[in-house]
């Protein structure tokens, strides 16, 4: 279970909405960078960003500035959705940095481009983001009512390719009035695709409600943190408490005491070279190097969100060990880039020698733990315990 703070842009602000009317909107802050810093700071492993300018078919200029401030300001992953209707929207939201994107409007509008994208840029990548009122699906940013209903796109979507889906209740949606956990788990299982739950989140409760259901593999929560219905911390400590790793006898790992992956020594280190990849990669002449930086500051970011995801399946096997596979392959994309840079002058030989020694030292963190987790990768589903949680003492 992932907890995604919910960040909501209108003109460069952060905004809530009340069931996505416009005329609703309750404004939190004029600095979403510091936003994000605050629930990066808290724990959170993820953001989710919405461009309701975007999404309303309104000038978003605002709003593209107030990501880039945001992406440049994180270290953790960021899930971006609202108006991105075609490709290059699509790719220029990966190019600023972004993790995933969510495409809502444009999978009923136009289906194939969710096929295009997926074949482009890979499903684990591409959500769509499905938001319905009484059960039927509403497009352009929730003003236009589709003849298509939630399960029925689900389905078509996952006919498709695609692997998650972004469920938002619209009539809950900044209301906290709860959240119907079986309903999203009957989606879920029905149409065969995990989900990200939205809409209606009141209570640490909820949160406890929709741990029970394996399908649900996240949760966005927006208006009870900005009101302080909730504190991000409490809501991770009950996502701890249903999915930590249980040890006994004394054996216990890195892992079972950290609070949130950013405690863990792997995580650290990855972070720390991103850091220093943004800051070298700051002196690039821009106009020559755009594409350079943006793949190079994509991987990095990359390698901390792998090793963040892992950290969140760590009670199965399976799904842990191919994230870490997911980070070791960023690093190596990240190494790739290094030399590319290099070979262009655009770093000296002593920081390639500093950032690839660096690499080097993830990359052996990484390669033991996959070793060693693949010995318990065989039950997908097995709880880590006793002895199988030494494995990560060291990290």
């Amino acid at each position: 279970m992932i907890i995604y703070p919910a960040i909501d842009l209108r003109n460069g602000r952060v905004v809530r909405l009340q069931q996505g009317r416009a005329d609703a909107e309750t404004a939190y802050s004029n600095d979403p960078a510091q936003v994000a810093l605050r629930w990066q700071s808290e724990g959170a492993q993820w953001l989710h960003v919405v461009n309701l300018d975007g999404a309303f078919g309104d000038d978003s200029s605002a709003n593209a500035r107030a990501l880039d401030a945001i992406l440049a300001a994180v270290t953790i992953p960021v899930q971006f959705g609202g108006g991105l209707r075609d490709l290059t929207s699509i790719e220029a939201a990966f190019a600023r940095g972004v993790a995933r994107v969510v495409i809502g409007t444009a999978a009923v509008e136009n289906p194939q481009l969710v096929s295009d994208a997926i074949a482009r840029f890979g499903a684990e990548r591409i959500g769509v983001g499905i938001d319905a009122r009484d059960g039927m699906v509403a497009t352009r940013g929730w003003r236009t009512q589709s003849p298509i209903s939630n399960l029925d796109l689900a389905k078509q979507m996952r006919a498709r390719g695609v692997t998650r889906i972004v469920y938002t209740d619209i009539a809950r949606d900044g209301m906290m009035r709860g959240i119907d956990a079986d309903a999203i788990a009957q989606l879920a299982r029905a149409a065969n695709v995990r989900v990200i739950a939205s809409g209606g989140v009141a209570s640490v409760d909820d949160v406890r409600a929709l741990c029970a259901y394996r399908e649900i593999e996240g949760v966005i929560i927006g208006q009870a943190l900005y009101t302080g219905a909730v504190a991000l911390r409490e809501v991770l400590n009950v996502q701890c408490s249903v999915f930590s790793i249980q040890c006994s006898g004394g054996a216990m790992s890195n892992l079972a005491f950290a609070k949130s992956f950013q405690d863990l020594i792997v995580y650290r280190k990855a972070r720390a070279l991103q850091q220093e990849i943004f800051q070298i990669t700051r002196t690039f002449p821009k106009d020559e190097t755009f594409a350079l930086v943006s793949q190079i500051r994509r991987a990095s970011r990359a390698i901390g969100a792998n090793i963040a995801e892992a950290w969140a399946k760590r009670r199965y096997p399976a799904h842990f060990l191919s994230k870490l596979t997911d980070a070791e392959g960023e690093l190596f994309e990240t190494r790739h880039w290094i030399g590319t840079a290099l070979d262009c002058g655009y770093i000296s030989s002593e920081q390639a020698s500093a950032l690839d020694a660096q690499c080097t030292e993830i990359g052996r963190m990484l390669g033991s733990m996959m070793e060693k987790a693949e010995l318990f990768a065989g039950d997908e589903y097995r709880v880590l315990r006793d002895s199988t949680a030494e494995y990560l003492t060291e990290y």
